[in-house]
């Protein structure tokens, strides 16, 4: 019977020790606090979420395997669909998830992305007419691509006036992007020097640009800082043909 209450005792305080261990580290864990959990492409109506951990609203969370979740809210109108944590329905520190067009907003106590107590991990874009996730690839850092096509061409035979013009896309990027991937062209059929500038609305400083001999085309990431319009600016010469062009073709987002 002493051997039965010794292990009894020994098997309680291991326990314990664990479950104060796990409470001390979810309560020093720093707010915002996020590694890995991605959100990756699977199929048109399926999305992958990569391992990690991270905090939400105060709790850890850990993805120990792969989640595979299949798309609730696609329809046939071209918009972004955010991916959270539904906090409601996780039971920390394993998440469930969840996915609406309900944009989520910066949050200063918390410090990170929600939508009510829901945080959110990931953007996907779903194109006109389609109810499917658009195909996407993404990099070690979070940056997607969408492969294949562009998410939306935002200016056609743009008329350069050798001065910047102002270009709204705000629609074309999640509400939480800090950077944007953008292709631009410009042609110039009397074969003078043709320039492809875009910006940022906010800094025409952060650019993408490139000069060249009857055409000029450009890509690159633009940096975006939290708050910015997300609107664009764009610039070509007075003697260029109204031959301008911008495809929005990726995003960063911040978590």
């Amino acid at each position: 019977m002493k051997r039965l209450f010794y292990v009894s005792v020994i098997f309680s305080l291991i326990l314990t020790s664990q479950s104060v261990y796990s409470q001390q580290f979810t309560q020093t864990l720093p707010k915002g606090t996020i590694h890995g959990v991605h959100v990756k492409y699977n199929t048109g109506t399926y999305i992958t979420v990569t391992t990690g951990y991270g905090e939400c609203g105060g709790n850890y969370f850990e993805v120990a395997e792969e989640i595979t979740y299949e798309m609730t809210g696609l329809t046939t109108s071209e918009d972004y669909h955010y991916i959270y944590i539904c906090d409601n329905d996780s039971a920390y520190p394993a998440i469930d998830i969840t996915d609406t067009t309900t944009e989520p907003a910066w949050n200063d106590s918390k410090q990170g992305w929600y939508n009510g107590a829901d945080r959110c991990i990931g953007v996907v874009w779903s194109a006109s007419g389609s109810a499917t996730v658009h195909p996407f690839g993404m990099d070690g850092t979070g940056r997607y691509f969408i492969t294949g096509n562009v998410i939306k061409t935002v200016l056609t035979n743009g008329n350069p006036n050798g001065a910047f013009q102002t270009l709204e896309a705000t629609d074309y990027s999640p509400v939480n992007t800090i950077e944007l991937f953008v292709g631009a062209d410009n042609t110039d059929s009397d074969g003078t020097q043709t320039a492809a500038q875009v910006t940022p609305y906010e800094c025409t400083w952060a650019q993408i640009s490139e000069n060249g001999y009857r055409g000029a085309s450009a890509f690159g990431w633009l940096k975006i800082q939290r708050g910015w319009s997300r609107d664009l600016k764009w610039y070509g010469p007075d003697d260029d043909d109204n031959g301008f062009r911008i495809s929005i073709c990726g995003y960063k987002i911040e978590r």
